[in-house]
């Protein structure tokens, strides 16, 4: 079964046997209740405006115009997630990339790869970085600056 409500306009709501039926306009989807929802904002640590997020090694990862944020989602501190913030960064943070066993982000100045709450400058030459992708064609070995 597809997970999501693929259409936010929903025109009417019913709850029947621990399901939230919702008729859309183009289908009906049911969310099983109860359901874990979590809501992360500036009380989770948070700051900035979110641009990415990415979960990766069970960690969620969150790119943001006040850098980068990380949250354990396998040993959290509390029923509510708190995120830790890198230090020193004073570039916007854009987008991830999950590559190899590592993960990138695209930060204002450059890529880097992400290791605990460090960032690793992978190249000097690259700036005004806002996304990061894949070739299908190329395979680039980084260099760490």
């Amino acid at each position: 079964m597809a997970t999501g409500i693929p259409d936010d306009g929903v025109i009417y709501t019913f709850y029947s046997n621990d399901k939230l039926w919702l008729a859309l306009q183009n289908g009906i989807s049911a969310i099983d209740l109860p359901s874990p929802v979590a809501y992360l904002n500036q009380n989770s640590g948070l700051k900035g405006s979110i641009s990415d997020v990415k979960i990766f090694n069970n960690k969620l990862y969150a790119a943001s115009t006040a850098g980068i944020f990380i949250v354990d989602l396998q040993n959290p501190q509390s029923t509510q997630p708190r995120f830790l913030e890198i230090p020193n960064i004073t570039q916007e943070g854009w987008q991830f990339l999950k590559y190899k066993n590592k993960i990138l982000t695209a930060l204002t100045d450059g890529v880097y790869e992400v290791d605990g709450l460090t960032l690793i400058k992978l190249s000097s030459k690259w700036s005004g970085c806002y996304s990061i992708y894949n070739s299908s064609f190329f395979q680039i070995e980084f260099m760490q600056h």
